[in-house]
């Protein structure tokens, strides 16, 4: 859908302008509402760490200056406290209420202080008793806690750290844990402290019994597979947590629920209640969406959650619109040993008419996923891919048989409206003449993307390429060149309307590689809504030589929906026929 340009930056410049002033009068309101702490320059921690303790600063504006006196001599505890904790106790401090300007109508509390030389930490004795595999399991919180000789006496750190041993000792099953010795000696004339913990964790606890409400319909066999923990191995939380996400990334529960008896343990061991509900079997899913790459469509699926009982799992999937129409299906194989492995058998027809070009695949595919410990997908698979498609003035049928890797991972603090976050994604596949194929060629894919915040605002980038090594790019089916354009790639130009062109310069043919960028910022002015501004860059083609990046800039503004973000943008492209386009997406930023 093509628009006419009315939206101009002085618009947007006003609104955010408008924002600026009434967020500025805001925060003036705020700064009056309360009474100023006056110190004198000091080391950032010291000053936060005085702030925090003084409670008399809680008092509102609305408080006489007489009761205020009063509580001078509780702050001038607080104060010391504040010192010590941090390792000043040579400090000479004075504390006084005044009046602060007229037109702030509050009053303020100035301090005159002079910290002293800091005590430093001079012998730091801390041991864990135990063999030596239960001082490694600590090892790394003590070495975490920074106390060393030679550094300033800072209490709270020492707390930290023993209340961090604490809780990973807990964590770990050391449930009889305690501190034989906990002492910090003071010299305060020559400024030193020497520190002296003995921690003893005590013996492990281990897992007991596992009492499990098996589902009638599973094998043993699966569900077996499925448990991360088992009786006599040493007890932890981690291990716990283990056992919720192999079973819920099974995906074949509604309810998992894990509950170790602590207070029911005998001998140290912890017997553990795992009680699952499986999912219905059979769902049906449907619905309809629009974007401007593709217009209207309509989407339905099925899936069978467990054909059998070795958990095999049936998927089909079905998409219908003017420009890309497809029907898929994929049966899963678990495999033994490992929740994250399987075996996915799979095979597609898709039909595609765009612009540049028409195509109708038919695809069918063996791959085996995995998951590593640190969250990365990894797939190994084996496609055969028919594609009898037009581009240009070819019309052409390919079959091509093509082993491939593809290597992924995800990383957000929230799924569907991630603040801080980044996605990879990066694929190999080859094919020979030798085998089965038309052409040789080998394809290397990869796409990054980055959300970092600032308060309200967000910068959001995002990178895409891609490179072919092939003799005769003409040899190479449509839906496997590069073309670019469109809603996820250069907003402001058509669908996939980029790429090399014909010998007659008239018809857009796709190229080998493909290179494109976008920079996006957007700020939340409500719950539910953000503005943004954005720019992208890129393109695709066969040589560095013909490599002619198109460039686009435009607004749009996000409603965050319940299932995901909506995004509406207008992006102007530099290099493009139309003086603005209208662009309709949604689904998730990463």
């Amino acid at each position: 859908m093509i628009l006419s340009k009315v939206v101009r930056s002085g618009v947007l410049v006003g609104l955010l302008s408008a924002a600026a002033l009434y967020l500025g009068g805001a925060a003036h309101a705020q700064q009056v509402s309360s009474p100023a702490l006056i110190l004198p320059p000091l080391d950032s921690a010291l000053a936060e760490n005085i702030e925090a303790h003084l409670e008399i600063l809680k008092q509102g504006c609305d408080v006489s200056l007489v009761r205020v006196q009063r509580l001078l001599p509780q702050a001038r505890e607080q104060l010391k406290d504040a010192l010590e904790a941090l390792g000043y106790y040579h400090g000479k401090y004075a504390l006084r209420v005044t009046r602060a300007e007229a037109e702030q109508q509050c009053w303020q509390l100035e301090v005159d202080l002079e910290p002293g030389p800091q005590v430093l930490l001079g012998e730091v004795q801390i041991r864990v008793v135990g063999d030596p595999e239960t001082q490694a399991l600590f090892a790394d919180t003590i070495r975490e806690g920074g106390l060393a000789s030679g550094t300033p006496l800072h209490h709270g750190r020492y707390e930290d750290l023993k209340s961090a041993l604490s809780s990973q000792a807990a964590d770990e099953g050391y449930f009889d844990a305690r501190f034989e010795r906990s002492e910090i000696a003071l010299d305060l004339v020559d400024d030193h402290a020497d520190i002296a913990l003995v921690f003893n964790p005590g013996t492990r606890y281990r897992f007991g019994a596992i009492s499990l409400t098996r589902p009638t319909y599973l094998s043993d066999a699966l569900i077996d597979d499925l448990m991360a923990i088992h009786p006599g191995d040493p007890y932890s939380s981690s291990a716990l947590a283990d056992l919720r996400r192999n079973l819920d990334m099974s995906q074949y529960f509604r309810e998992i629920r894990v509950t170790p008896a602590i207070g029911q343990s005998a001998d140290r061991q912890i017997p553990v209640a795992v009680e699952l509900q499986l999912r219905a079997r059979h769902a049906w899913t449907g619905g309809l969406g629009f974007t401007t790459d593709t217009g209207p469509r309509a989407r339905f699926s099925y899936e069978n959650r467990y054909v059998n009982r070795r958990g095999h799992r049936f998927r089909v999937d079905s998409t219908l619109s003017s420009v890309r129409s497809q029907v898929d299906g994929a049966y899963t194989i678990p495999l033994s040993g490992d929740v994250s492995r399987k075996l996915v058998l799979s095979s597609g027809y898709n039909v595609e008419d765009t612009d540049s070009y028409k195509s109708k695949r038919l695809q069918s595919a063996v791959t085996v996923t995995n998951e590593t410990d640190s969250g990365w997908q990894q797939s190994a698979f084996l496609e055969l891919l028919r594609d009898d498609y037009e581009v240009g003035s070819e019309d052409e049928v390919s079959l091509l048989l093509m082993p491939g890797v593809s290597l992924s991972k995800t990383s957000a603090d929230d799924i569907i409206n991630p603040r801080r976050g980044w996605k990879l994604f990066s694929s190999l596949r080859v094919a020979s003449e030798s085998v089965i194929s038309d052409t040789t060629f080998a394809q290397l894919y990869g796409s990054a993307k980055y959300i970092h915040s600032f308060g309200r605002a967000r910068v959001l980038t995002r990178a895409e390429g891609a490179s072919t090594w092939i003799g005769d790019v003409a040899h190479l089916p449509a839906s496997l060149r590069y073309f670019t354009g469109g809603d996820q790639s250069i907003r402001g130009y058509d669908f996939r309307e980029l790429g090399p062109l014909n010998a007659e310069h008239t018809e857009v043919v796709g190229g080998r590689h493909l290179l494109v960028g976008s920079i996006e910022m957007d700020y939340r002015i409500l719950d539910s809504w953000r503005v943004a501004v954005f720019t992208d860059a890129g393109n695709a083609f066969n040589t560095t030589n013909d490599l002619h990046f198109k460039r686009s800039a435009g607004i749009g503004v996000r409603w965050l929906s319940p299932i995901g973000p909506i995004r509406i943008d207008l992006a102007h492209p530099f290099d493009g026929e139309d003086s603005v386009r209208l662009h309709i997406t949604m689904g998730p930023d990463l």
